[in-house]
């Protein structure tokens, strides 16, 4: 997830604020780490939070449709490579 993040952020931008839901994929070392390098915060709902769900499903269909492309465009797996 972490290199499929890291070029998201290049081609859309960095954000000040990510919100999320308490999710083990936002709480591990090296999605820190990118966190730290750009300076961006992260807040965690204490409670359950439709909106960061909503946001999560967003973001999840966004990174599988990326990666399907790049294994369309390559011939080569994405999941494979990282």
């Amino acid at each position: 997830m972490a290199n499929a993040f890291n070029k998201i952020l290049s081609q859309k931008g960095i954000p000040k604020t990510i919100y999320s839901n308490q999710g083990s994929e936002f709480k591990n070392a090296t999605f820190n780490k990118i966190l730290d390098k750009h300076h961006i915060q992260i807040i965690f709902a204490l409670a359950h939070a439709p909106f960061v769900e909503a946001f999560n499903k967003t973001i999840k269909y966004k990174l599988v449709k990326y990666m399907d492309y790049i294994t369309l465009k390559t011939g080569v797996s994405f999941y494979n490579q990282y």
